[in-house]
């Protein structure tokens, strides 16, 4: 067809107030496939009619930068604007000619940031300026549109049309008066999303809950999925304005939102644990929903059919109806309890508020407020469950504590009555001994109440380390960590078990000292997640299994070092316990890089609860106990570490005890 228009091809203004007429009429369309062409190299291609050019479409490459030309005359006796719209294109640009020369030129379209609008009230019309009795041939180039829709999969020109300024100005008030309630609406529903997302997040930091996580992931990609929806279709302007993000994304975020969701379902009610059946069905899903998220990612990436990328995403999304149903219906059945309730219902809402939304999207532009409507009460439902969940674990928590102080309150009042009963009994027989035995019987009983007293007191283990360790294998079994529960009890009972069985006895091996010793600070190292750092050196490698030492002295000083000098250290925490020998003596040096005794002591000053540690001073005193059977002086040297700005970096204590050699039997 040859590139010349007619006059009878010409749109003269005075003809946009009827409504009958035609623009296909007028327009002329040319296909760039180089995508390098420039105004004048177009002007003289060869344009086809609309008409025909829409018959010959199929033939053309969906990539191709589609030319539109047309003819305007202004026949009225006075300049004015038309405003020019290229139905929903996302960006385009228009050139403005006279006796073909550019006079002007701009683009617009609905993807444009609000300062490069061509005019002040809409991104997707163009304003053209018309002298009176002026012709000028108006060329647009569409460079980044879809040619599909999504209901019919075929591949579609639209159909640009004018407006005059006063059209222009009543349809902009109409718009205005829509968007704005519509707007409001956006607001609420994400700004309701954005605090779901933001409490779910502290909520798993907190509570280290795999279910919130999940949880928090779903809130984010529907967030996502809604954002883009309200700006790809309702002029919404928040953050995918501002970046020329991929068109798919819509489509693929929905993908994830399928994936994490059933993943949420199945954490919550762990359906692994609970209905090892059902949840064999149940993770069927999961690679079927990838596999076809990988496929529509890569037909994106090759730019392959992409009629064909919306007819997947759709076709499949009806397709995970089905299961979805199926598993809501299993669920009702086989949790029936509240947890299964809430999920149900939550459940059943999105489905009712979609199935709504479908069968509205023909009388309705925005019929998706449907299954809006029903995502914020599944949200509801959820968000009620998870709280309950939540109250049922404090719950057991705190009942769990209760049980533990009870208990240690009875150990209390029955060490008590026993050391009562135990000095009455002495005090009886004191009563009936004679004078000239009074002295040594005396002496024996001082001997024996000191002995009790110092078996009473090493069994006597810290109550706060006793309910912290307890404490971490019932977070252990709440968390599902059956093994490490198990090693922990494991380690937990020996060394319970070891301190009991010393307490009985007046002195042990100094290997058996460090080894117990080991199992404390192993027990303590779990609430330092692995910050401290514990070392034994045997500097003059010295037989430990033939030296002897009081059962239980140098835990105090190791509880101590933790306890006020490493835990409130900001760096890790490092312990070193040291043997050495002299001729008589052997030296034990238990050195931290804590805080120092003197911050230690502001703190605790500091600290609502001011309870006292008498470990280190029963310790003195037990040793002095056996300095006064006859063993050599003993000496306790603490040293406050400092660096050369005469900083604190630590507390080196050491004890210097008399050697004992047990006798090794042959």
């Amino acid at each position: 067809m040859p590139n010349k228009l007619l006059a009878s091809d010409t749109l003269r203004i005075s003809q946009l107030s009827s409504a009958s007429i035609a623009y296909q009429d007028y327009l002329w369309m040319f296909a760039d496939s180089t995508k390098k062409l420039e105004v004048a190299e177009v002007l003289n291609k060869e344009f086809s009619s609309y008409r025909s050019f829409t018959q010959e479409l199929s033939e053309i490459d969906h990539t191709d930068f589609l030319w539109v030309k047309f003819v305007l005359t202004n026949d009225i006796l006075r300049d004015t604007f038309i405003y020019l719209n290229l139905d929903n294109n996302k960006k385009a640009t228009v050139y403005q000619l006279e006796n073909r020369i550019i006079k002007s030129n701009g683009d617009f379209g609905i993807h444009l940031r609000k300062d490069d609008w061509p005019n002040d009230l809409s991104p997707g019309y163009y304003p053209i300026h018309l002298r009176s009795g002026s012709t000028q041939t108006i060329l647009s180039v569409r460079t980044q549109d879809a040619l599909y829709t999504d209901s019919e999969y075929k591949r579609l020109l639209p159909l640009p049309y004018l407006l005059t300024s006063n059209e222009f100005q009543s349809r902009m008030i109409e718009v205005e008066r829509t968007n704005k309630g519509l707007h409001r609406f956006w607001y609420i529903f994400l700004g309701i999303f954005a605090f779901l997302f933001l409490f779910t997040v502290v909520q798993f930091l907190q509570h280290k809950e795999i279910s919130f996580f999940y949880y928090s992931l779903y809130i984010l990609f529907v967030f996502l999925f809604y954002s883009d929806y309200a700006e790809r279709f309702d002029g919404f302007e928040f953050f995918f304005t501002y970046f020329d993000l991929p068109c798919c994304l819509f489509d693929l975020t929905s993908y994830l939102i399928m994936l994490i969701y059933p993943i949420f379902m199945e954490k919550f009610l762990d359906l692994k644990k609970n209905t090892p059946r059902f949840y064999k069905f149940f993770i069927l899903q999961y690679p079927i929903i990838i596999v076809v998220f990988l496929v529509h990612l890569s037909m994106y990436l090759t730019d392959y059919r992409p009629e064909l990328q919306t007819q997947l995403y759709y076709n499949f999304r009806t397709f995970m109806s089905l299961p979805y149903l199926v598993n809501i219906f299993i669920i009702a059945l086989l949790y029936r309890n509240r947890m299964g309730l809430f999920i149900v219902l939550g459940s059943l809402s999105l489905a009712l508020g979609s199935i709504i939304a479908i069968i509205a999207q023909r009388y309705d532009v925005h019929s998706i407020v449907y299954t809006q409507c029903g995502v914020l009460i599944e949200c509801f439902f959820f968000s009620s469950i998870l709280g309950y969940r939540q109250k049922m674990i404090q719950d057991e928590k705190a009942n769990t504590q209760a049980l533990l102080i009870d208990q240690l309150k009875k150990n209390n009042d029955l060490t008590n009555q026993l050391n009562n009963n135990l000095k009455v009994e002495v005090d009886k027989k004191t009563l009936i001994i004679t004078e000239q035995t009074e002295a040594k019987l005396r002496a024996e009983y001082k001997e024996k109440l000191a002995t009790l007293e110092s078996q009473s007191l090493r069994s006597r283990m810290n109550p706060h380390f006793i309910f912290n360790c307890l404490n971490s294998i019932d977070n252990f079994v709440l968390n599902n960590q059956a093994l490490e529960a198990s090693e922990y009890l494991t380690k937990f009972s020996k060394l319970m078990r070891n301190t009991l069985d010393y307490s009985k006895r007046s002195s042990i091996t100094l290997d058996e000292e460090l080894k117990n010793l080991g199992l404390y600070v192993q027990m303590e190292q779990l609430r330092f997640n692995k910050k401290l750092d514990f070392k034994i050196l045997n500097n003059q490698n010295a037989d430990l299994s033939t030296l002897t030492i009081p059962p239980l002295t140098l835990q105090p000083f190791v509880e101590n070092a933790i306890w006020h000098g490493i835990m409130h250290s900001a760096h890790p925490g490092e312990l070193i316990v040291s043997i050495d020998q002299e001729a008589d003596h052997y030296l034990v040096a238990i050195d931290d890089n804590g805080i120092g005794r003197e911050r230690a002591g502001q703190i605790k000053s500091l600290s609502a609860t001011k309870n006292k540690s008498y470990g280190m001073k029963i310790t003195a005193e037990r040793l002095k106990l056996n300095e006064s059977r006859g063993s050599s002086s003993h000496s306790i040297e603490v040293i406050d570490k400092t660096d050369e700005l005469g900083l604190a970096i630590g507390t080196k204590v050491i004890l210097r005890i008399p050697l004992m050699i047990k006798e090794i039997k042959r």
